[in-house]
């Protein structure tokens, strides 16, 4: 079993030397969909990166005509600099969650689910409240006295792997 874990993590290493295309600072990661589950549920990436992301899809179709790409998000890390004061990592649907606010200074649960195309919230606006980096309970907003402790830090987060039938809040 082992040895079948070490293949397996020598395939991803190998896929990702071989397939890493560098678009500005937007950088993924290509691997093959054997070797990552797929995403059944797919957020809806901001209009902000989606330039990015079919920039990159461009640049990779050229080089591989004969794949397919599927964006899989709930692995994906977002670094986030604010205008050089300090940085944070989120993860990429916290980062989702962000941006809607650069258009809007509230925002109720269901606005984000609709915006992003999520069932639930949960966990993603979970580690946004705790770092105080948003407030809020029903309605959202940016916390406009969030001062970090360190110039550079991350957002906790949790790997998403579809809505928690447990879970039952919006948020």
């Amino acid at each position: 079993e082992t040895m079948l874990e070490m293949k397996r993590l020598e395939l991803i290493l190998k896929e990702i030397k071989n397939n890493r295309i560098l678009c500005n600072d937007f950088v993924p990661i290509v691997c093959s969909s054997h070797l990552w589950p797929i995403d059944i549920l797919q957020p809806r990436i901001p209009a902000e990166l989606s330039f990015h992301t079919r920039d990159f899809e461009c640049r990779y179709k050229e080089k591989n005509p004969n794949r397919r790409l599927t964006w899989q998000l709930r692995n994906s890390t977002c670094i986030i600099d604010c205008s050089g004061k300090f940085t944070f990592e989120c993860s990429a649907i916290q980062g989702f969650i962000l941006l809607l606010f650069n258009s809007r200074d509230e925002l109720s649960a269901k606005e984000i689910l609709e915006s992003i195309n999520l069932p639930t919230l949960g966990s993603h606006i979970d580690g946004l409240l705790s770092t105080k980096i948003l407030a809020g309970n029903d309605v959202f907003r940016v916390n406009e006295d969030f001062t970090p402790q360190k110039t550079h830090f991350q957002v906790p987060r949790v790997f998403w792997h579809g809505p928690d039938p447990k879970d039952q809040r919006l948020y």
